[in-house]
């Protein structure tokens, strides 16, 4: 296995983990709604779907990927509304600058 493989599978790892994580914490700390905090679970297991699709080569990998990440984003500002009464817009910007890092380390390792 390549070096910017590995990169790119430890970074979806690593994130996927992260929201996974986020989700149940924040049920059990009721600071946003059951259904977004078991969201924040599906996508974090979405991303990490996508870093084993990627370890195996899969066509379907960019798919998986897009689909947990703009369900993540859709979830983030849900989540944002819900705290805060409105969206932080740079909290969102860098999670789309993100998203797009990882969906560009994606392709240029599948392709």
């Amino acid at each position: 296995m390549d070096v910017p493989r590995i990169f790119v599978l430890a970074l979806l790892v690593g994130y996927g983990l992260l929201v996974a994580v986020a989700g149940p914490q924040q049920l059990r700390q009721r600071r946003i709604q059951p259904w977004a905090a078991m969201g924040m679970l599906g996508t974090g297991l979405f991303l990490l779907t996508a870093a084993y699709l990627l370890w195996v080569g899969s066509a379907y990998t960019l798919t998986v990927l897009l689909i947990g990440l703009v369900a993540m984003h859709a979830l983030a500002v849900a989540n944002g509304l819900r705290m805060h009464g409105k969206i932080n817009p740079s909290h969102h910007v860098g999670r789309l600058g993100l998203s797009l890092l990882l969906l560009a380390l994606a392709y240029s390792v599948l392709h």
